[in-house]
């Protein structure tokens, strides 16, 4: 992506081709590696996805396989993928990033704030209704303590100092799979008639909600309302029509 300038003439750079993991032959030795200070943890992480079938081929993506490492290190991982999410950025947030820097930031203060700044950036064209998520978000500074703020960096990176007219800094997620997760999370937070609205849109040929949607629909406490809403708006009908598949 022309973030690095590759220069041939210099022996200390090589350009590889990354190849996709394998379950298990390349996945529990990277396992073993993370852990090689503590192997007892990395069998028991190894184990762990060796009994979930579910899990093995979630664990050939290398960002979900870092994501197991943090969260499972001595722990069972979580159930479902969206708590995987949630555990990894409180991890994110309160990391200490910094030696002898002992600040805590307010992990719902940040999460709250991260959901609002994915949101932002996830808005659709007022009359198309879709449209493509720009990477880069611009976002307000808000009444936030230091610790916040630099616990939000580590995972929305400013990508340079705020705009001198607007004051707004222009920031984008380390992951795009993260800003997902997190407007997924926004979208569970809604009533089940602005989810459904919201949601309603995206749902045949919006590539960018092609994980966000079915997400949110398994976040939303009331997801089965909220499926049996948005099949009715879908169909025009004030019931479920009797075929489904149509």
């Amino acid at each position: 992506n022309h973030q690095l300038a590759i220069n041939d003439t210099d022996d200390s750079h090589r350009v590889g081709e990354l190849q996709p993991l394998r379950y298990p032959d390349d996945v529990e030795p990277f396992i073993h590696r993370w852990f090689h200070e503590r192997p007892d943890w990395g069998n028991d992480l190894a184990a762990q996805i060796a009994q979930r079938p579910g899990l093995q081929q979630a664990a050939t993506v290398p960002l979900i396989l870092a994501f197991y490492c943090i969260v499972g290190g001595g722990k069972p991982l979580p159930e479902f993928r969206r708590n995987l999410y949630t555990s990894v950025l409180k991890r994110m947030l309160t990391g200490r990033w910094r030696d002898n820097d002992d600040r805590r930031p307010d992990t719902v203060t940040c999460l709250r704030t991260l959901r609002a700044w994915a949101w932002s950036g996830a808005t659709s064209h007022t009359v198309s209704g879709v449209g493509t998520w720009e990477d880069d978000i611009p976002t307000e500074r808000g009444p936030l303590r230091e610790a916040d703020e630099d616990a939000l960096d580590h995972v929305a990176t400013p990508l340079g100092p705020p705009d001198v007219d607007t004051g707004k800094t222009l920031r984008r997620f380390v992951h795009r799979s993260i800003r997902e997760h997190l407007v997924a999370e926004h979208l569970a937070s809604l009533g089940v008639d602005q989810a459904a609205e919201a949601l309603l849109p995206h749902l045949w040929y919006d590539p960018d909600w092609e994980h966000t949607a079915p997400a949110a629909l398994a976040m939303h406490p009331e997801h089965d309302q909220l499926l049996r809403d948005l099949i009715c708006r879908a169909a025009s009908s004030g019931q479920i029509p009797g075929d489904l598949s149509v």
